[in-house]
């Protein structure tokens, strides 16, 4: 765990701390090596199941934006990674993760965000009209997910608005928003980011409407390139007028060279 409980409040680990478990009140030791983050583990033989989770790098990156009073917090038997101010649980999730265990903790919490780490997934590309993110070799738990899940794809954010599983990838239809509007939102829940309007309809309705679209565009188009041709001729006709005719104060007269 990240946190233990101290005479201060919650506390990181540290090589000479001294800490007990949140849960069971077991004194715990500190884990403090080179290769894994530092952090608080039971002694052996402890039967507490308080358990959040091990932790990455990316994980504790993120974590590390919010104060130790919001993070790992004990809610209705589970330890939510991050509780967000106006009460709903942030889950940062970098590794793979079954559907029982997606199941259990949307049922847990009411409200609830999912974090998924897609920065080290490769082959992804953004296509747009209507815009969503195509990956090649997906986490196919993700589209299991029933509640609210945003792809942390490095520095922006991807919100997914819908999934659409195609064999053997994943589209991800949705939106960007920026890290630090939503590292805003969870510490004071205020949005400084707009849902757009579109959102309200699904995929295939979008895809319908965007078709649509450029099917009458593509029947303007028609149109005005045969208006264009028409012109032409006509300004066609009007130079040979004005080759072989000139104005008088009589009117329109033939050259005498004219054929």
């Amino acid at each position: 765990m990240l946190y233990g409980t101290t005479k201060n409040g919650k506390e990181r680990a540290t090589k000479s701390g001294a800490a007990n478990c949140p849960e069971c009140n077991e004194e715990l030791i500190p884990k403090c090596g080179e290769i894994n983050i530092w952090h608080w583990a039971h002694r052996p033989g402890s039967d507490c199941n308080y358990d959040p989770g091990e932790m990455c790098a990316w994980h504790i990156d993120w974590q590390d934006y919010f104060d130790a009073a919001h993070s790992e917090v004990r809610m209705n038997g589970l330890v939510a990674d991050v509780l967000a101010y106006d009460g709903t649980v942030i889950e940062f999730q970098h590794s793979s993760i079954n559907t029982e265990t997606i199941r259990k903790r949307e049922a847990g919490h009411k409200k609830i965000v999912w974090v998924f780490d897609a920065t080290e997934i490769p082959h992804y590309r953004l296509k747009p009209k209507p815009r969503y993110l195509q990956w090649r070799y997906p986490r196919k738990t993700w589209i299991t997910v029933k509640k609210n899940s945003i792809y942390d794809l490095g520095g922006v954010l991807w919100v997914v608005v819908e999934n659409l599983y195609t064999y053997p990838g994943l589209d991800v239809y949705g939106y960007w928003i920026k890290k630090k509007d939503f590292i805003h939102w969870v510490k004071t829940g205020k949005r400084n980011w707009n849902k757009p309007a579109w959102t309200k309809y699904t995929y295939a309705e979008r895809l319908a409407y965007v078709r649509e679209k450029e099917l009458i565009l593509h029947e303007e188009n028609e149109a005005n390139y045969h208006a264009r041709n028409v012109q032409r001729v006509l300004d066609g006709d009007m130079m040979i007028i004005r080759d072989e005719y000139f104005w008088t104060v009589h009117g329109l007269q033939k050259r005498k060279n004219s054929t």
